[in-house]
């Protein structure tokens, strides 16, 4: 089965540039058998589309989460933990964890080397905690809006902690619709099976690649950008105090922390 793990879209993403349905309109010309919505912070892209049907291309709800110390989570949640906890950006890596893990979710670091895309495996103090990455349920080992290198070494650590690597377009314009893909072993029908396939999977089990796209931002604007997407971040932070309340306020509603 063939799958996009990474999209955006202009419902759900500020930077989205493509909604939804010409993205899967997209995938569908491309021989893909369904995608991954991971917005930032929302699912507002999904929602706009979840009671549509599509022959043969299944439609899976995911988020792009916004940790406050450990870069992008790409987060996957059982079809009936349909709260909104990940639309409230800003909480801690280890709590983060607990809460997916407590809701029966599954979770990987989107682009784990990517500098400019804040990954976690750029900061030391995660590349040296073994703990941290036994607890992802997978590695995004191919990111087409990533670097080449980032991606190398996405792939070698999910060989050395035998992970599944997911590999997806992280596509927010027209022109990186449908340039990453994970084959996985068989087909799945539905988000509870995809999350029970995943995580009896091991390095070995999927297939993952794409071609790189040349047309983002970073690529337009080099540095400029690099500084551009840090301070942004940063002061994401500072206006996440507020959100990251709620999300906690949530958690301990529900006992996952």
């Amino acid at each position: 089965m063939k799958i996009d793990t990474h999209c955006h879209t202009k419902e759900g993403s500020p930077d989205g540039l493509v909604n939804i349905k010409d993205t899967i309109n997209g995938l569908i010309k491309k021989g893909y058998d369904g995608m991954i919505v991971t917005d930032h912070n929302s699912y507002e892209g999904y929602n706009s589309i979840k009671y549509l049907n599509y022959k043969n291309f299944t439609i899976f709800k995911g988020i792009e989460y916004d940790t406050s110390d450990a870069g992008h989570m790409l987060i996957i949640l059982p079809t009936e933990e349909d709260n909104d906890i990940f639309t409230h950006k800003g909480m801690k890596m280890k709590d983060v964890i607990k809460i997916v893990k407590g809701l029966g979710g599954i979770l990987g670091p989107a682009h784990p080397f990517d500098y400019y895309k804040l990954g976690i495996l750029n900061n030391a103090r995660w590349i040296k905690n073994q703990n941290i990455i036994k607890e992802f349920s997978f590695i995004e080992t191919f990111n087409s809006c990533g670097s080449e290198l980032g991606n190398q070494k996405a792939n070698l650590i999910a060989k050395i902690y035998n992970k599944p690597g997911l590999g997806g377009s992280d596509s927010h314009r027209t022109g990186s619709v449908g340039q990453g893909y994970t084959i996985l072993p068989h087909k799945i029908e539905n988000q509870n099976e995809l999350i029970n396939l995943i995580k009896c999977l091991d390095y070995k089990d999927t297939q993952v690649g794409g071609i790189l796209f040349k047309g983002s931002s970073k690529d337009k604007l080099g540095m400029i950008y690099s500084v551009g997407i840090r301070a942004f971040y940063l002061i994401s932070l500072v206006t996440s105090v507020f959100s990251r309340k709620k999300a906690i306020k949530i958690a301990l509603a529900l006992s996952l922390i």
